[in-house]
């Protein structure tokens, strides 16, 4: 279900908190937390950290020289920029792994800031959550139609198949979105993931919840961004990205509220921390 407004989920108490907080667009708001376990928090102000690149040539570049996002506004910020002016490779900037080799099955809360800069050619920008063997299990898209010179359509894999958002369901180019991915505890049960994106009046954009992996996933290990310019003839175009945070749900920062009767779980706002 996509979903522009708040909605209730027959989840479990912690992923009904979470997908409250979700819908309103609040979840990647949250301060890295002492009680959390915290795997990623970049904000690339200092380069690209720990995070690695692969099929750059001199034509397609990960490099840390994208605009700071409005999000966080830091004087002399700086965000990741992914661009792509070749159709020989495919740039990707990947996430070190949140638990060693291994990965984590914990219920994570996985956000970021970005912004798709405009182009005229044929473009997929795409996050990808995978397991410690590479299996995608969360695979979204930003991406337009060949020859296409307007915005393109954000699109997300449910289990086996590909749902496509409508336009204005869409991120606009040129303008930043945070971005908030939640998946639940891994091991048992049937698993499903959730996310929103808001703009910068935290207003929400899209949303939903309860999807399906899109391969069975036994562990969260990483999170991914891929750049590919298209099929026509390459004319550039950049794939910005700042304020990386992947941690545990924090139980105690959950607060209970009463609408109508019924307990809604939200998550507090609170500025995000820069490390």
């Amino acid at each position: 279900m996509v979903s522009s407004k708040m909605s209730l989920f027959p989840q479990s108490a912690w992923t009904a908190a979470v997908a409250a907080a979700v819908g309103l667009g609040l979840a990647g708001s949250l301060t890295p937390a002492a009680r959390a376990t915290v795997y990623v928090s970049n904000n690339f102000d200092s380069g690209l950290g720990s995070w690695t690149t692969a099929g750059t040539d001199a034509n397609a570049t990960v490099t840390d020289t994208g605009a700071e996002s409005p999000f966080t506004a830091n004087a002399g910020g700086k965000s990741v920029a992914i661009y792509d002016n070749s159709k020989a490779v495919t740039p990707s900037f990947t996430s070190p792994n949140f638990n060693g080799a291994t990965g984590t099955t914990n219920a994570l809360v996985m956000s970021f800031d970005f912004e798709v800069l405009a182009y005229t050619d044929q473009e997929n920008d795409t996050v990808q959550i995978k397991s410690s063997t590479g299996a995608v299990g969360v695979n979204m898209g930003f991406y337009s139609a060949a020859s296409q010179t307007g915005p393109g359509l954000t699109s997300y894999v449910n289990g086996g198949t590909r749902v496509t958002l409508t336009a204005s369901q869409s991120p606009a180019l040129n303008t930043w979105y945070h971005m908030t991915i939640v998946g639940e505890a891994l091991g048992s049960g049937s698993p499903t993931w959730s996310y929103a994106i808001t703009d910068t009046s935290n207003a929400v954009l899209s949303s939903a919840s309860g999807l399906g992996f899109q391969h069975p996933m036994a562990n969260y290990n990483s999170m991914q961004y891929n750049f590919n310019v298209g099929t026509g003839t390459p004319v550039g175009g950049n794939f910005l990205v700042d304020n990386v945070l992947v941690q545990t749900p924090e139980p105690a920062s959950l607060l209970m509220l009463g609408t109508a009767g019924t307990g809604i779980l939200l998550m507090p706002r609170s500025k995000r921390n820069r490390a």
